[in-house]
């Protein structure tokens, strides 16, 4: 009776274990099920590089001409010659605008015959002083001066350069070559002493003019390059170099910097907008591509590759620096990390992924 009964409870418990075992099996099939259901996601890794990295500072200016004159006439009168229209290219020394001179002329004219009046009575002066005829040598430099003067002939003399002087006055000639601008007159105008005409551009002086706040403006140093474009023409680069920093902080917290262009193109003009651009390097960083850098939670995420286990691994970074093609890191990462630069968009922590060969 006793055997049969131990041989009850060995039966038993044979089919509960046996229960327990079909209960157990379905889940620990469906977990393995799983992983092996899962795929690898195929990556790109790059290495986290220490170096200086390359910081783009952006901001707006203007064109500004250096060398740019407002030009007037010093006489008045009416124009004869015409030679002003506006964008039209000039040489130094071109003719711009030439008044008519009869009176002037006449002047001269009459200043010359005073000087001969002159001449004739310093000629007797120097005989009756025992010395030759227009040979200034033949008395002493005392008597000379003395001669000059009662004959007249330095009066005579000063007289005729005044209105030599005034006669070139007439016509207004290109102080340096350039475009000429903003002209004020027209060919059948009477001119007035001191009235505005035109403006006159230099464009091989033209520089671009822009400020940055004083953090970024202490980094920048005379004869570095700058980049810029023109907001209406953003197809065409050009180059310049730092020229000047105003050693100032105005009330804004900015310093105003100049930078001559290398190669003014025709595209340019005064006081157009243009956009800067200027590289400054910052040493020992941490440096990545921007693609590394995905959005989990509102936070920065850059995953890298753990290469044994073959998982994704992510890791949460503060950038400090950025331009258009990397960032750098300043904390998350540490230098040689192989980053994943593709197929991170969806990974997630220990996702298992695989190497695609570069």
């Amino acid at each position: 009776m006793q055997q049969n009964t131990k041989l009850l409870l060995l039966f038993i418990c044979f089919l509960w274990a046996c229960e327990s075992s079909s209960e157990s099996a379905p889940e620990e099939n469906l977990a393995e099920a799983s992983v092996a259901r899962q795929q690898a996601v195929e990556i790109q890794t790059v290495p986290v590089r220490r170096a200086a990295f390359p910081l783009q500072v952006k901001t707006n200016g203007r064109i500004r001409a250096r060398r740019q004159v407002e030009l007037k006439m010093p006489v008045g009168g009416q124009i004869e010659t015409f030679q002003l229209e506006t964008g039209r290219r000039v040489a130094k020394g071109d003719l711009l605008i030439a008044l008519d001179d009869t009176d002037k002329q006449l002047e001269l004219e009459q200043y010359q015959f005073s000087l001969d009046d002159a001449e004739v009575a310093k000629a007797d002066m120097l005989i009756s002083n025992g010395g030759e005829a227009n040979v200034d040598s033949s008395v002493s430099a005392q008597r000379l001066e003395f001669i000059n003067k009662l004959s007249g002939y330095n009066k005579a003399r000063h007289a005729l350069q005044i209105a030599r002087r005034e006669l070139e006055k007439t016509k207004l000639q290109a102080p340096f070559g350039g475009i000429i601008a903003n002209v004020q007159v027209r060919s059948e105008d009477l001119l007035s002493a001191g009235q505005p005409l035109c403006t006159l551009i230099d464009p091989q002086s033209f520089e671009v003019e822009f400020s940055l706040i004083e953090q970024e403006a202490v980094r920048v140093r005379s004869g570095q390059t700058v980049q810029f474009y023109a907001l209406a023409a953003p197809e065409r680069h050009y180059t310049a170099r730092i020229s000047a920093i105003n050693p100032m902080v105005n009330e804004q917290g900015l310093v105003q910097l100049y930078a001559k262009v290398a190669n003014p193109g025709t595209p340019l003009f005064e006081g157009m907008q243009v956009a800067v651009s200027i590289e400054q390097r910052v040493p020992d960083q941490l440096i990545v591509p921007r693609e590394a850098l995905v959005l989990r939670s509102g936070r920065t995420v850059v995953f890298t590759h753990d290469t044994e286990a073959n998982l994704a691994k992510w890791n949460y970074v503060t950038v400090a620096y950025e331009n258009d093609a990397e960032v750098a890191i300043s904390e998350g990462l540490e230098a040689g990390q192989q980053v994943i630069i593709s197929g991170n968009l969806n990974l997630d922590h220990d996702a298992r992924v695989q190497l695609i060969p570069q």
